[in-house]
């Protein structure tokens, strides 16, 4: 699935996301594997035979207040190679904490520090603080110095935090279509998911078959002009994301799982 010239935006934080969640609270999901504290997955994104951009997928099991379990999603990209800085250069994260009983989210982190020609020049931190029962959501900016007070509808997630609530899920993937509504600290979005199946050749584990989602999605860093996000999961109870495609403005981009790291 190789495609033409590559250019990415930081909304790649939103190939995480999950499928048929329930609304809050209504089923608890399973508790995490008790074995794998800390499972890491490791992407990379090559063009003409160059790795030209690094991604990482960190998972860990967290103790809350209340004897509550949380679980911590981070998502990191990173692009600072000399050949390819003039065009682009980040070194972005992104960071969920949810209840792992409920898939209740509790906070979403954004640091962003990219610039280049293909992609819009950003440095900034961003937090997202959620009142699920005051149903709002506090925003923290490091460029604005009062908090914002944004009112949430019901069933919202944050971007990473619909991953979080889809990795806690037990079975396989199920083959369904599905909605989702997100807020990722600009705006709130309405997604459709369309799913199918597909066999491919992993560089990790060889031929595979899975579950395909894709979606059309705005992005930001693009002036929210349209593009579209594939994702490859393994279809079985393991759910393992082989890749992720991002179709954008400026042109396709490809990742590929490289290695999975339980500490």
């Amino acid at each position: 699935m190789a495609r033409r010239k590559v250019a990415v935006g930081t909304l790649i934080a939103l190939i995480v996301l999950s499928l048929g969640l329930p609304a809050y609270a209504q089923k608890e999901a399973a508790a995490p594997p008790k074995a794998k504290k800390i499972r890491v997955y490791n992407f990379s994104a090559s063009k003409f035979g160059f790795r030209v951009i690094k991604a990482t997928m960190k998972i860990e099991e967290q103790a809350g207040q209340d004897n509550k379990t949380l679980l911590l999603t981070k998502v990191s990209f990173f692009a600072n190679s000399p050949s390819w800085e003039t065009f682009f250069r980040f070194n972005n994260h992104f960071t969920s904490l949810v209840e792992t009983g409920t898939g209740i989210p509790q906070r979403y982190t954004k640091i962003i520090d990219q610039d280049g020609l293909f992609v819009k020049s950003k440095h900034y931190t961003q937090t997202l603080t959620f009142d699920i029962p005051q149903h709002k959501v506090i925003v923290e900016h490091s460029d604005v110095k009062e908090k914002q007070v944004v009112n949430l509808p019901p069933e919202t997630y944050d971007p990473l935090a619909m991953f979080a609530r889809y990795y806690l899920k037990e079975g396989p993937l199920p083959e369904e279509d599905f909605k989702m509504s997100i807020y990722d600290g600009i705006k709130f979005r309405q997604m459709l998911f369309r799913h199918k199946r597909e066999q491919v050749d992993s560089k990790l584990l060889g031929k595979v078959n899975t579950t395909v989602l894709e979606s059309n999605t705005p992005f930001s860093t693009f002036g929210d002009k349209d593009g579209t996000i594939r994702i490859w999961y393994t279809r079985d109870e393991r759910k393992i994301p082989l890749g992720i495609e991002l179709e954008l403005p400026v042109g396709t981009i490809k990742f590929e799982l490289e290695s999975i790291e339980d500490k």
